[in-house]
């Protein structure tokens, strides 16, 4: 189990590198206790992600899709480990393997906070008007995107102590993993085109 003040101490460190803080590199422990612990951070979120599809959302052709706690929970568990694994063998790959463990747990608190941020967001975007609605959601795709990117690579700098390139390889797969999730989930919850 992780107690309260462990989450509390993420989740500070979360908010350090919302400010772009480089000091933060010493907020979180490296060890892989601490990282393994990291993951509570998807379980923290799980229930936002679920109270998230309750809202008002539709596909592209603007057809409603329905509440599937099951999909939306499987999406959960598999962009939690997905870029993970992927960023392991990365970090490897780039001699950085031995700073991993300080960079997945700050990549973990770090996606905890901005997803309780945002969810507030998302929410009452999707209560706007039919019309408006889906350029609404594009723009703060958008902005969340660019805003993100940034964040990545932030912390492989500054956690995994990468190069540059490296930083924006790690950000390029993050962000390629999680669009190609979201398509898939979103085609799985369309079902088929007749």
């Amino acid at each position: 189990m992780i107690t309260p003040g462990e989450i509390a101490h993420g989740i500070a460190g979360a908010a350090r590198i919302i400010r772009f803080d480089a000091r933060v590199h010493d907020w979180f422990d490296d060890s892989l206790t601490a990282a393994k612990r990291s993951f509570w951070g998807a379980a923290i979120t799980l229930p936002v992600q679920l109270l998230l599809d309750l809202v008002p959302h539709g596909d592209a052709s603007g057809v409603t899709l329905g509440f599937d706690p099951v999909l939306i929970t499987l999406d959960h568990v598999i962009a939690w480990t997905l870029y993970p694994l992927a960023a392991w063998h990365m970090a490897r790959a780039f001699g950085l393997g031995a700073y991993f463990p300080r960079y997945l747990t700050a990549y973990n608190w770090w996606n905890t906070l901005q997803l309780l941020l945002l969810a507030p967001l998302i929410a009452l975007a999707s209560y706007a008007d039919p019309d408006s609605r889906a350029t609404l959601l594009a723009t703060v795709g958008l902005v969340y995107t660019v805003l993100y990117a940034g964040y990545a690579v932030f912390i492989a700098r500054v956690m995994l102590r990468a190069q540059l390139g490296h930083a924006i390889i790690l950000m390029a797969v993050d962000l390629m993993i999680s669009q190609t999730l979201a398509q898939l989930i979103q085609a799985i919850r369309a079902g088929p085109q007749m």
